[in-house]
């Protein structure tokens, strides 16, 4: 955001006020301080450790002056100490170790400072290394802004990411750059491709990371493969990248390679290269477009949305591939990846028989046929499978009903056996009534004869 320079009264009363909206404060030390200005930089500081409002952005700009500045700055840095509104900190141009020694204490007794920004300062290792308590304490952290700082080397920069990962903070923002990227290196101090493995293996212990902008001087092929590493990993979160630095073609190709596996990144900026051709951006625009082989359309990358090539960048790119690369994909993983195996099948129709498909996956392609290229693509995609396996493919289902069909013939046999035995016994027991029915009919015979012969008794 551009930096807005107010006079320190105006802040003073926006301070005072009951207001829930987020204030932006900036600040501009330079020239000659008078005691009445100086006085009211003091006012000013303890107006911010005293209110309540939350301070989005708070942005202090040196430029050159004399003791006056450094001893003004001084009270104003002690009367800070406390503040705990301040979202966001900046300090810009000619800010070296005497100045940060003014706000040490501010710093490291600060924790809920969420965002910090270096910009064009004079600081060193020694600044730095003044101020790594705030790094390794302040779990809040989660923007760090180096940008444009001339004295800060592989040391600086590993020191700091040592001190945040040494402490609890999930950094979420990290941009480190140099100025001049394109020409010759103005001091002894820069960062190399050892700083860049430094940055790398930062990355890769960050889980948290969503934004990375690199842009060095020395960041060459080499530097652009161990960055690449770090992306292809599955626990890599990054989704926007900003590179910019002397790598080509080579150190595209491995980054390239790197984007097939990664499924986190949606936005990659080159803002700077060097041999950058229609090579390395066909080598890109293949990482994402699918179209080559069966292979390329189901394992390519369906998350990047766009790379987009600065034209500050020295690249000697075709118009028309920068175009294509800046806008690769607008929807859904899911419908990115559907979209690309249905312009490989409807343009490699003949050659599904090639690709692997096993029977158990034509119900399910004919499917995804009908939904696409509707009847012609089904009449299409049946010609050239085998009929023979989508007919008797033996699906859940089927296998399902064909075994409910074989317990039931079972169950069939078992009741034919068990009618058979049931008509068995009934025979039986038809003819053991009738033997019983024969045995009984001489007995009764007799029995009424004898009741006759009584009865003929008594009336004799």
């Amino acid at each position: 955001m551009p930096l807005i320079i107010k006079k320190p009264s105006v802040y003073i009363s926006a301070l005072k006020q009951e207001s829930k909206e987020p204030l932006h404060i900036g600040l501009s030390f330079g020239g000659t301080i008078t005691d009445a200005q100086a006085s009211e930089l003091v006012d000013l500081a303890r107006a911010i450790r005293q209110s309540k409002r939350d301070i989005k952005f708070f942005w202090i700009r040196f430029n050159e002056g004399d003791d006056s500045v450094f001893s003004a700055f001084n009270s104003f840095g002690r009367e800070l100490v406390g503040a705990s509104t301040i979202s966001s900190f900046a300090l810009e141009d000619n800010v070296g170790f005497e100045e940060v020694q003014c706000i040490r204490d501010f710093l490291i007794l600060n924790d809920t400072i969420r965002g910090i920004k270096f910009l064009r300062t004079n600081l060193c290792h020694s600044s730095f290394s003044s101020i790594r308590p705030f790094f390794v304490r302040n779990g809040s952290l989660r923007v760090l802004d180096v940008s444009s700082n001339f004295l800060v080397g592989d040391e600086t920069i590993k020191d700091v990411l040592d001190a945040i990962h040494q402490g609890c903070a999930r950094l979420e923002v990290l941009n480190i750059t140099e100025n001049c990227i394109d020409g010759d290196a103005i001091s002894s101090n820069g960062i190399s491709v050892r700083g860049a493995e430094f940055i790398s293996s930062f990355v890769s212990k960050t889980p948290t990371l969503t934004s990375l902008k690199l842009c060095l001087r020395e960041l060459n092929d080499e530097g652009v493969g161990s960055l690449a590493v770090v992306l292809s990993k599955k626990a890599c979160c990054v989704s926007r990248l900003d590179i910019g630095g002397r790598f080509g073609d080579s150190g595209i190709k491995i980054l390239a390679e790197a984007l097939k596996i990664n499924r986190s990144m949606k936005t990659i900026t080159i803002s700077h290269c060097q041999n950058l051709t229609d090579v390395g951006g066909q080598v890109m625009l293949s990482a994402v477009d699918g179209s080559e082989s069966w292979e390329s359309a189901t394992c390519s990358n369906n998350v990047l949305r766009s790379v987009y090539i600065s034209e500050r960048s020295n690249a000697t790119m075709n118009k028309d591939l920068v175009i294509k690369l800046q806008s690769l994909a607008d929807v859904d993983p899911q419908r990115t990846l559907q979209s690309k195996v249905w312009r490989y099948m409807d343009n490699h129709m003949g050659e599904l028989s090639n690709v692997g498909l096993k029977a158990k996956h034509i119900p399910r392609v004919i499917c995804f046929v009908n939904k696409r290229g509707g009847l012609d693509g089904m009449y299409r995609v049946l010609q050239n499978c085998n009929m023979q396996d989508v007919v008797y493919n033996r699906t859940p289902n089927r296998a399902r009903m064909e075994q409910i069909e074989q317990e039931n013939k079972v169950l069939k046999e078992l009741l034919a056996s068990e009618r058979e035995s049931n008509a068995s016994l009934r025979q039986e027991n038809r003819y053991l009534r009738e033997r019983t029915r024969c045995c009984w009919v001489p007995i009764m015979k007799a029995l009424e004869l004898w009741k006759v012969l009584v009865d003929m008794l008594r009336e004799l």
